[in-house]
């Protein structure tokens, strides 16, 4: 309310409300916040990309976070679960590779404890998310 122009913000309410499961409006603060900074920065990518999973947009979701050039941890987990989940497995287990070479010890209680997947209100994402990243090995 104090700075509706605030991209950054904007950006962050859109994947906070996928998080939720409000895929009517996620996307309207996602897509406004790339409208007001059109010169953002690449991690926006990254965002959008997340947001995109909860819809169950998987290839949506491996297209924004490769824009983003992002090669961390949880780039890496939704790669991994978004390919697995749209048939392509070897490149799944791919990303389940390089995480391992990022933290050796990431495995699904890792990930319980410290990812995103504590933040679904909705246990569809969650399971999906899940269900992807054993496919892919994890």
């Amino acid at each position: 309310e104090l700075n509706p122009n605030d991209a950054h913000i904007l950006l962050k309410i859109g994947m906070y409300r996928s998080f939720l499961s409000d895929d009517h409006d996620n996307l309207t603060y996602i897509d406004t916040a790339f409208q007001r900074n059109p010169l953002h920065p690449s991690w926006y990518w990254h965002d959008r990309g997340i947001a995109m999973f909860s819809r169950g947009d998987y290839r949506e979701t491996i297209e924004n976070i490769r824009r983003s050039q992002a090669d961390n941890e949880i780039a890496r987990l939704y790669l991994a679960a978004s390919n697995a989940l749209s048939g392509d497995v070897d490149s799944a287990r791919e990303h389940v590779a390089r995480l391992h070479e990022m933290n050796p010890g990431a495995d699904i209680d890792w990930l319980a404890a410290a990812y995103p997947t504590r933040c679904y209100a909705d246990a569809g994402p969650k399971e999906k998310f899940y269900e992807g990243l054993r496919l892919a090995g994890l």
